[in-house]
């Protein structure tokens, strides 16, 4: 892939565009989870338990969920150090 900026051409390795994917995907599902938790807090609705009926499932989802946001808070940190 070739991203173009002011006055340069970067060809981006394979392992960067999956970095990306992934901190693409690590965004959105916190932004899932911080939609769920702004419901819990403000309204007492919680819609992951609405929509998975199954407790172990509903764990699951919320490990996957506190994986993404430690992902999503080195993403971050580790581009601001190195810049």
């Amino acid at each position: 892939m070739v991203k173009e900026t002011i006055g340069e051409t970067i060809k981006l390795g394979e392992s960067e565009m999956m970095g990306n994917n992934l901190s693409a995907l690590s965004l959105f599902i916190c932004a899932i989870g911080a939609i769920n938790w702004g419901l819990i807090g403000a309204l007492n609705f919680n819609a992951l338990a609405i929509l998975v009926k199954l407790p172990f499932l509903i764990k699951t989802i919320y490990i996957i969920i506190g994986i993404a946001g430690l992902y999503s808070l080195f993403d971050n940190f580790s581009g601001m150090i190195s810049k």
